[in-house]
């Protein structure tokens, strides 16, 4: 997915930046995956003919910038012999649709039209 310069306010991101459509971006206090909030011209799906993902994985998930972008984080994988209970769980709820995600859609696609 690339999400344009600025889609979701002055210099967020502060350049295109490429993300995996179902990478969240913090947004209202939640992780949305970016496939929720295409528009078609500030969040699109585009093709990639090689595509190479680097993972950023911390003890407690959350959200880090990207070019001024809050995004998710991914914890650790769960690895065998380790106690599920002691693996974190992301620390913002992750919203894929409803009325949160229409309204950060509606702003992206207000901020396009300004």
């Amino acid at each position: 997915m690339r999400v344009r310069a600025g889609a979701f306010g002055p210099d967020m991101p502060r350049r295109d930046l490429l993300l995996g459509p179902d990478h969240a971006v913090l947004a209202d206090g939640v992780l949305i995956p970016l496939r929720a909030l295409v528009d078609g011209h500030a969040v699109r799906q585009v093709a990639q003919r090689d595509i190479v993902y680097f993972t950023v994985k911390f003890a407690m998930p959350d959200a880090l910038l990207a070019e001024g972008l809050a995004v998710e984080t991914h914890a650790p994988s769960l690895l065998e012999g380790d106690d599920p209970e002691e693996v974190a769980a992301p620390t913002r709820p992750l919203v894929r649709s409803g009325l949160l995600v229409e309204a950060v859609r509606a702003r992206i696609i207000r901020r396009r039209a300004a």
